[in-house]
């Protein structure tokens, strides 16, 4: 009989370092900055009754961490994390939270206070899922996340990309077709 609680049966978490190694491919991929939003729980039928909080998947997939209100700032040579400080009167609730260096120390990464990060209408992004963080995203990159259809020059470079898909990398063609390829090429360690 297999014990369901079997340290054996669960994965372990993956190393920073692999975080690291992530970004870092994508970082040698683009030309220009990009921003990824982690979102914010959802409520369910009242507003302090929030579904669990999951961040995005682009986020996760880069960060591994499960940080509500988070933005990840991507570019050719850097990458720093802006999250939100943590709340001391939330401890009672919630028990200690992270400080902002701690996450820097634990994710290998600069990490500063999401007040600090101004607007980016150069980065490129992917729309998240979380209405109210692509709202929020919007209004950072001073852009609409909305889908429009796709430039002629990205449907040339990437056959079978849907209207919706091809828009979320807006700045240029180049990173629209750069996107693909660090979808295509990069696996899940």
């Amino acid at each position: 009989m297999v014990d369901v609680n079997s340290v054996d049966r669960w994965p372990t978490q993956s190393s920073a370092r692999t975080f690291v190694a992530r970004r870092q491919r994508l970082q040698a991929l683009l030309s220009g900055p990009a921003l990824l939003a982690s979102g914010w729980p959802r409520p369910r039928n009242f507003p302090h009754n929030c579904h669990p909080f999951r961040a995005e998947s682009h986020f996760l997939y880069c960060l591994g961490r499960q940080l509500p209100g988070a933005a990840l700032w991507i570019e050719p040579g850097q990458a720093r994390l802006y999250a939100t400080p943590p709340d001391p009167e939330a401890r009672l609730w919630h028990g200690p939270e992270p400080t902002l260096e701690d996450l820097s120390r634990e994710l290998e990464l600069e990490v500063r206070p999401l007040s600090e990060l101004g607007a980016a209408p150069e980065a490129a992004t992917l729309a998240p899922q979380d209405p109210q963080a692509a709202e929020w995203l919007a209004a950072r990159l001073g852009r609409s996340l909305h889908a429009e259809a796709p430039a002629p020059d990205v449907e040339a470079a990437s056959p079978g990309l849907s209207a919706p898909a091809a828009t979320w990398w807006k700045p240029t063609a180049r990173q629209a077709s750069v996107r693909m390829t660090a979808c295509a090429t990069t696996r899940p360690s």
